[in-house]
């Protein structure tokens, strides 16, 4: 995946350098519009009952894929400086990690209101609660890809990694 994700950079840093719009961002004002995620279809099969009751269960499964790497970010954090050279910067980075999840999670109830206002499930009918799940499943997701950042660390030569660690230093 790290190959992948090199490639993908380098790909939209050239593509940025000859005028051409990243393809990943959507562009409604010049008509891009990234392309589609793989769907897994076996999600909308079954009833709208089941198809609903799946779409929460997806956002079950990707809260605990969340959760895990938040945990295992914590404890790899408080666990990185075994001679406890940096303890004050461990815990300023676990303060400033706990006080973001809190905001995310903020930012996150705020996103799905904007796009589904309570209220409004008048509006979708019975595929409100597949779309509000959808919704939120994909807003974890990205989360998660953001925390799991600190998990596998960068590549040598990123000069704005911050607090993430270079990959060959992790033990």
């Amino acid at each position: 995946k790290s190959n992948d994700a090199e490639s993908s950079n380098t790909e939209t840093n050239e593509s940025l350098d000859i005028g051409v719009p990243d393809t990943k961002v959507a562009c409604y004002y010049c008509g891009m519009f990234p392309q589609p995620e793989e769907v897994d279809t076996s999600t909308l099969e079954g009833s709208m009952a089941e198809i609903n009751v799946n779409s929460k269960e997806q956002v079950t499964v990707a809260r605990q894929e969340l959760n895990t790497i938040y945990d295992s970010l914590t404890h790899l954090m408080a666990n990185e400086d075994p001679n406890g050279d940096y303890k004050d910067q461990e815990a300023t980075f676990l303060k400033n990690l706990k006080n973001s999840q809190e905001l995310w999670e903020k930012y996150m109830e705020a996103q799905c209101l904007v796009k589904y206002p309570e209220g409004d499930a008048f509006h979708y009918g019975t595929c409100f609660a597949l779309c509000w799940n959808s919704y939120r499943e994909g807003l974890i997701r990205q989360r998660s890809q953001t925390l799991r950042l600190w998990l596998t660390g960068y590549m040598e030569g990123d000069i704005c990694s911050g607090t993430i660690i270079r990959r060959r230093e992790r033990k």
